[in-house]
């Protein structure tokens, strides 16, 4: 038999050409995942995962700042001064800049949202703050357990130069005032968004006012406008309600604040059994834990 002769230069030739195709295959095979990857990503988070992560340290950067000062105005300020018949323990104080901002973000990625124009947002967000500060202030709010709610006392600023106060009140409508109430509302024909049921049941829910003044209206004991005085709180017609009192833009120590208390009773309170409150030194914390108590 004769012995198969092979044409190595020949066949290495042909091995080399057919690698190579294998070669250019996965290499353009590869190079498509990678681009279709690159083309998903920026659809579910606006870029590629290194650009989302580069946004995330950006942004938490810019928010660690703000809560850099947030602190410092915490330990500016300390303590607010509130006059208030709400005398249950767990009231609690909080500041935050005057704006809202999202919690420190990770890089855990969620399809569908463009992280990068978010904090991108953000960060433009934060960047106003510190341009507007002076202006925008420092909100206080405070956490009660009669009411279960958050709600601002303060905004403290450096530009506002008028001392402002603020008059809240939550309650309930009685029997008889609700009775007629619902009297109104069954005659009232003007066209809201809301049916009768709903306003008549609404009712029933925790009522809120406040109100906002001056200096000149507290020592004048008098609304400078008639609009304001018609959400002036009334405090002498709910005798189970909560009412809060306190400097709104500033924060005044304890003997001058008195002095305003003073005021502020024989402005708001016609009936001497209605004005039963206490001076009440809050704690300001940067969160509601429980460092944050009452002096």
């Amino acid at each position: 038999m004769k012995k198969q002769k092979y044409n190595f230069p020949y066949l290495f030739i042909k091995i080399l050409i057919f690698g190579g195709l294998i070669f250019w295959y996965f290499l353009l095979n590869t190079n498509q995942k990678h681009k279709n990857r690159n083309a998903l990503e920026k659809v579910y988070y606006g870029g590629s995962a290194e650009e989302v992560n580069k946004s995330f340290k950006k942004v938490n950067t810019k928010i660690s700042t703000l809560r850099t000062l947030t602190t410092e105005k915490q330990e500016q300020f300390k303590n607010i001064l509130i006059f208030t018949n709400n005398n249950q323990k767990g009231l609690k104080a909080s500041i935050q800049a005057n704006r809202k901002y999202r919690n420190e973000h990770t890089s855990s990625h969620q399809i569908g949202r463009n992280y990068i124009r978010e904090n991108e947002e953000i960060i433009k967000y934060i960047d106003d703050f510190f341009k507007y500060k002076d202006s925008l202030g420092f909100n206080i709010f405070l956490s009660d357990t009669y009411n279960n709610k958050e709600f601002r006392v303060n905004n403290l600023t450096v530009s506002d130069t008028i001392t402002k106060y603020i008059a809240l009140q939550f309650y309930y409508y009685n029997k008889k005032l609700k009775t007629e109430l619902t009297k109104q509302i069954q005659k009232d024909e003007f066209y809201t968004n809301k049916t009768k049921a709903e306003k008549i049941a609404k009712l029933d829910s925790l009522q809120f006012s406040k109100v906002i003044f001056t200096e000149a209206e507290l020592q004048n004991k008098k609304m400078e406008n008639e609009l304001k005085a018609l959400f002036v709180p009334d405090f002498n017609n709910h005798s189970d309600d909560i009412f809060y009192f306190s400097c709104y833009n500033k924060i005044l120590n304890d003997s001058i604040f008195k002095d305003k208390i003073v005021l502020f009773k024989q402005m708001f309170f016609q009936q001497k059994k209605n004005n039963k409150g206490l001076l009440r030194k809050i704690k300001i914390s940067t969160l509601f834990d429980e460092e944050n108590t009452e002096n």
